[in-house]
């Protein structure tokens, strides 16, 4: 296990600690509503988190790494097949870098604002220049918008913040 999985275990391990201090507390002080708030969620992160592991290729593992330290993320991989001239296989290290340390910022940043929770689509699409070289975006589907700094931080990727939850049953 590389060096970063650990440490990426760590932090989840870390959180998922966090999470049981506080359905603890509650229950302590006989807030039976807020320790489910909790528990419901923990629940839909760490689903979420196994639903993300099932759907990308091995290429994008990094990613599932990422989201598995960031319990106010819900993120889903989303291959866009209509615009998609190669599979995310192809996509080079640095894209799949890129795209998680976007999912840090923005897990840092949904802290920081207090945000139960933000959703996030990752859309892969590659569409071929001149040359047969590979332009590849990023676009990352926000629910709710974290505002401009998302997009100063990260120009390479095709920020799209909605207006209504991308995941929503």
């Amino acid at each position: 296990m590389s060096t970063d999985a650990l440490a990426a275990l760590r932090k989840h391990r870390h959180d998922v600690l966090n999470e049981l201090q506080l359905i603890k507390g509650n229950l302590q002080l006989n807030r039976v509503d807020r320790a489910m708030r909790v528990v419901n969620r923990c629940a839909e992160w760490l689903a979420s988190v196994s639903e993300l592991q099932a759907s990308v290729p091995e290429a994008w593992q990094p990613l599932v790494w990422t989201a598995v330290g960031c319990p106010h993320l819900r993120v889903r991989f989303v291959r866009d097949t209509r615009r998609s001239a190669a599979s995310p296989e192809a996509f080079a290290t640095s894209v799949v870098a890129v795209a998680a340390a976007a999912l840090e910022w923005l897990e840092t940043a949904a802290s920081e604002q207090n945000m139960e929770r933000v959703t996030v689509s990752v859309r892969v699409a590659a569409t071929p220049r001149a040359g047969h070289q590979l332009c590849v975006g990023i676009p990352l589907r926000v629910y709710p918008a974290l505002g401009p700094a998302a997009v100063e931080q990260f120009p390479a990727v095709k920020w799209e913040q909605v207006a209504e939850d991308p995941h929503a049953e």
